[in-house]
């Protein structure tokens, strides 16, 4: 589905890491992630 997105958590480092990818058509495309904390 071309609106789903695969987000990976790393907790290997003190800050975790957040990434986020779209697979569409076999093209594998790392998107932007922006967080706000409150």
């Amino acid at each position: 589905d071309p609106g789903w997105h695969y987000v990976l958590v790393s907790l290997k480092d003190p800050e975790p890491v957040l990434r986020s990818y779209r697979i569409l058509d076999g093209a594998i495309t790392e998107e932007p992630v922006e967080l706000e904390r409150r």
